[in-house]
């Protein structure tokens, strides 16, 4: 079983605040684009991503080049300090993560903070599903491509990026959102302690994984699988990405464990859905 968990209102409000912004990309001319040289205090943006087709734990590139030029955007956008993602709010249930996905085969990414309970890619009654804030849209992320080869292209707004910015910093700290206990928790292939709890792991014959939330006594409290993803075809060959549970973050005072999934993505040139992450009580 799982609990049931929802936004509260405050939340809610911020949301709604916040999805004002996200209507338009804007533009300029290149010349006012911002600085995006490197920003001091500030490791940039969590830049796990989708796309790479290099397999589980796939990144976009967060430095040089148009890759880079998209992570310094976002740097730019949040004052040189990006938030310490993932982030829990104060009621305990809900997550902020920030999750970069390159535009198709290149090395350019969009960039958007996701604010969920549950897991994100679920929408039954136990889950919201994730509700996604564009910093760098796909309109922002092409331009950067067609900056790469025109001088003459247009540059993302930079104030519509610091418009988006200001409203989800505004957002987390509405809802009280902090980090997590520690540094990550890498999962291993079949059980992991995290705290007073334990993650196991197995999968089924169809490559599906699901992910066992376990007392310490060994009862199962909660479970979710996520099934592959066929992703088209590249040549001959079908790209199908298996899910691999790569992490887990504990919160021992909010009683919370943040799993997140990444992907197989198979053949060197397929893609990969985006990571997907889980929130559960522990007890």
């Amino acid at each position: 079983m799982s609990a049931r968990m929802h936004l509260t209102p405050p939340i809610y409000a911020g949301l709604a605040a916040l999805a004002v912004l996200t209507g338009a990309s804007g533009c300029r001319s290149k010349a006012d684009a911002p600085n995006q040289g490197p920003q001091e205090g500030s490791n940039g943006p969590d830049t796990h991503a989708v796309g790479s087709g290099s397999g589980a734990g796939s990144s976009a590139s967060s430095s040089g080049g148009s890759g880079g030029a998209a992570a310094a955007l976002v740097r730019d956008a949040f004052g040189g300090h990006v938030p310490a993602f993932p982030l829990l709010a104060n009621n305990g249930s809900t997550v902020a993560v920030g999750v970069a996905s390159p535009i198709g085969r290149s090395d350019v990414s969009t960039y958007r903070v996701a604010v969920f309970t549950g897991w994100t890619a679920s929408t039954d009654a136990w889950s919201s599903g994730a509700r996604d804030f564009p910093i760098v849209d796909p309109t922002m992320a092409t331009m950067l491509l067609d900056g790469a080869t025109d001088e003459a292209a247009p540059a993302p707004d930079r104030a519509t990026l610091q418009a988006r910015a200001a409203a989800v910093t505004k957002l987390l700290t509405d809802g009280g959102f902090s980090p997590f206990d520690g540094p990550a928790i890498a999962l291993g292939p079949t059980e992991t302690a995290i705290g007073p709890a334990r993650l196991r792991i197995t999968h089924d014959h169809d490559a599906a994984l699901t992910v066992h939330l376990l007392d310490g006594s060994g009862t199962e409290l909660a479970s979710n699988t996520i099934p592959r993803h066929v992703m088209g075809h590249v040549a001959d060959l079908e790209c199908v990405s298996t899910p691999v549970a790569r992490r887990a973050w504990l919160d021992a005072k909010r009683k919370r464990v943040l799993v997140e999934v990444a992907w197989n993505a198979g053949p060197e040139m397929c893609g990969a859905p985006d990571l997907e992450y889980g929130v559960w009580p522990i007890p």
